[in-house]
Parts: structure tokens; sequence; C-alpha cells
């Protein structure tokens, strides 16, 4: 067809004229839902709720089984057709430009409508414990999901309470109700819903949000954390089906009443730690309030307007990142064994690590006995934990008699730790 319009025409003449049981006419009714994948060999399929699946070959003649064109089976007539719907393979390209021969799996979010957003900002502040820069951060990194999709804000925003009912959950949900369970998703079982081998449910998920993730604890679960924050691609497996790789824009928020929501690690860009105001806390008549407005359309379409029409030059979400002061403080909880080990030999007035030095071999065991959980540490870790410190000149090795001895500089340790953040005023 010279053009798409020729085409839609065709095909209307065709509905108008033909017998609902005719090929053609079926034909074109079934093509707006269904198409043909080359890589992977399957089927796409488009649900009544605009959801997306893949389909096999006998799934897909199984679900047309009782489609008949006269004495002779639709699919069978259908799969021989040279000219039917087909695509070379499936994308997810938010927002970006795509050949007409992949089907690309993103749509909209809509332009929402001008109105009063005043409850929702209300919110986001006392969850950003009424700092305006913290919540000027939040809106535009929620403002660059919305009008860039494609563009990974590649930080994630952590929102910590110690006790319940602080409403850190309703800024997120909100966000998730105006984008739709088609790009985000309130994960509440993170290992099996995320991580878990069968995952298609995400494939064109652009915000996640999950609500007291175990990351801590698991220090495998934690690494595929991290990873889903500034990953570019990734694999989506349907129970049955080969998996498919498309490209990865998940933006990450996670609300956690853990006190220590996760370990900061000295290079570490990607973590934006807000504790929230308890302010809030009680006061069950403003959250019923609050509830009540946003579960409005009108307040959705509202705070959609407003962000898309928010203006985000020059802004960058890891050179912008707010360094909080609950962030730092879970960047000291986070503190690796060795600076705890440094800063309480610098108090201790009886060491002989600051005076005479002690054998590496000794050196260990002092470390182990101060932490049951290093009775593993082996001499070649510590060592390579060490040579930072030797580089920074706050620790020597002097050669003696029986081997090489470590002497701590007492002034050198502590502006060393200052620097790295791993120094505990007590």
């Amino acid at each position: 067809w010279s053009s798409l319009n020729d085409a839609v025409v065709h095909n209307q003449i065709i509905v108008d004229c033909c017998s609902p049981n005719d090929y053609q006419y079926k034909k074109i009714i079934f093509e707006k839902t269904h198409f043909k994948l080359i890589n992977p060999a399957l089927f796409g399929f488009i649900d009544f709720e605009g959801v997306f699946h893949v389909l096999t070959s006998s799934e897909l003649h199984h679900q047309e089984a009782n489609n008949w064109c006269g004495d002779k089976l639709f699919m069978n007539m259908w799969v021989a057709d040279p000219y039917i719907r087909t695509y070379d393979a499936c994308v997810f390209k938010p927002k970006l430009p795509c050949s007409d021969k992949l089907y690309n799996l993103w749509n909209d979010f809509g332009v929402g409508k001008e109105g009063d957003i005043s409850v929702i900002q209300g919110v986001l502040m006392t969850l950003c414990d009424n700092d305006k820069n913290v919540f000027n951060y939040v809106e535009r990194w929620v403002a660059t999901m919305l009008q860039f999709p494609s563009r990974k804000t590649e930080t994630c925003i952590i929102f910590q309470s110690d006790v319940q009912g602080a409403g850190k959950d309703t800024y997120g949900n909100f966000i998730c109700s105006i984008m739709g369970r088609e790009y985000s998703s309130n994960i509440l079982d993170a290992v099996n819903e995320v991580f878990g081998r069968f995952n298609s449910q995400h494939r064109k998920r652009i915000f996640l949000k999950f609500e007291e993730a175990p990351f801590i604890e698991n220090k495998l679960h934690r690494e595929m954390f991290k990873a889903l924050i500034s990953c570019k691609t990734k694999e989506y497996e349907e129970k049955g089906h080969p998996s498919i790789t498309l490209d990865c824009y998940f933006n990450i928020m996670m609300t956690t009443n853990n006190k220590v929501p996760a370990l900061l690690e000295d290079k570490e860009r990607r973590m934006v730690l807000i504790k929230c105001s308890e302010e809030k806390i009680g006061q069950h008549e403003y959250w019923k309030n609050v509830h009540k407005v946003l579960d409005t359309q009108e307040a959705k379409d509202a705070y959609l307007h407003y962000l898309l029409n928010l203006d985000l030059t020059g802004w960058n979400a890891r050179e912008d990142r707010p360094i909080t002061k609950f962030y730092e403080e879970t960047k000291l909880a986070s503190r690796p064994y060795h600076a705890r080990f440094f800063q309480d030999q610098i108090y201790d007035d009886e060491t002989a690590l600051k005076e005479i030095g002690i054998f590496g071999r000794d050196l260990i065991k002092i470390v182990q006995k101060s932490n049951s959980k290093l009775a593993e540490l082996s001499e070649t870790t510590f060592g390579r934990d060490c040579n930072q410190y030797i580089q920074a000149g706050a620790i020597v090795k002097i050669r003696a008699n029986k081997g090489m001895k470590y002497k701590l500089i007492p002034d050198k340790m502590e502006a060393y730790l200052v620097q790295k953040g791993w120094w505990n005023d007590f």
C-alpha cells in the first residue's frame, strides 16, 4: 500500500462488504490483536485489557480451535497466508522512533489536565521532612520518568520511617495510579515477583515501587537490586516460552521501616535516602481526606499535567542527588569492619599498633577477636583491605627480624576515615 490510510480504507471495504465467515473478514478482525513474530518464533497477542502476551503455535491453534471459515479452520489458512501481519521482533522503546518492522510495546501516559495539586504536594513535603531541596529532587525524578521514559534516572529513592503511619507509601502508590499497571508496579514480594525466573509481567515497567524489600540480609538479592537501578537491557521469560531481551527502563523507589535500609559502599552513587517526617502519624482524618482526593481522576490528571510540564533543563538525577543527613548516618552504619577496627585502635591507649607496630599474622588475630563474624577472614583479604590505608599513609609497614610490622599513624588514620565518611564521632 502506498500509505497507511490506503490500507485502512481497503480493510474497511472488506469489513463492509464481506460476510463475517469469510477469511479476509476474519483476518482483519483477528490481526487487530494478533500477529506473527520472527525472532523469537512466536505469536503476539494483545488481550482485552491491552496487555501483551506471547503464544506458541500450539497455543494459538488451541485458542482458535473453533474458528472456522466454511469447512476450513481459520488458523490453518492464516498461518499459510504469506501476507499476514508480521514483525521481525518485539521491542520496548518509550517515546522513541521505531521501525515499522518492529512491534513497539509502548503506548503513552496521556497529557493530563491542569488542576489543583496541593494535596499530593503536601504529602510529598511531609515525606521529605519539609526539605524543599529533597522535595524538588523527588518531583523532578518522577517528571523525568514521564517526560523522558526512555531515560533511566539510575538512582533509587528510599523513603524510611521508624514506625508505621507516616504515609510513606502514599506518594509512590499515587504515581503508580497515574502511570497505570501497564507501566508501574507496587512490589510486595521482590524475591518472586522481580528476581524470580518468570518475570514477563515487568517487561513494560518504567516505575517499580518496592515495599520492605529485604535486600540487607541477602547479598545476592542486594546485588541484583542494585543492578536493576542501572541495567540497560533485561531478559523476560513467560512460563513455557523462550525469553525475550528488551531494553530496560526501570526507575526504582522503595519504602521501609528498616533503620539501615541499604548498605552504602564507598563508591555508591545510586541511593537517595530520605527519612520521613512523623508529624502526620495518627492524624486519621487528614489521611482519610488525602486518600479521598488522590483517588479522583481530577487529582491524577492535574499532577500528570504538572509533571509533564515541569522544567527539567540542566537537571541530572545522578549529579543533583541530595546527600541527606539520613544518608550520611546510613553510610556510617554501613562502614566496613576495618574502618571500625582502626578507629577503635586510635582510642586504645594500650595498643602496640600505634607505638611499635604489630606483625601481620598477629594483627589479623586481633581483628578477628574484635568481631566474631570475621572468623573466616583470610590474610589475603585483610591485606587487600589494608592496602588503601598504606597508600594514604595511615598505616606504614616496618621491616623487622621476624617479618613485616604494621604501624598505625593516628592523625593520618583519622583524616582518612573522615574523608571516606567512615569516622564515627560517637
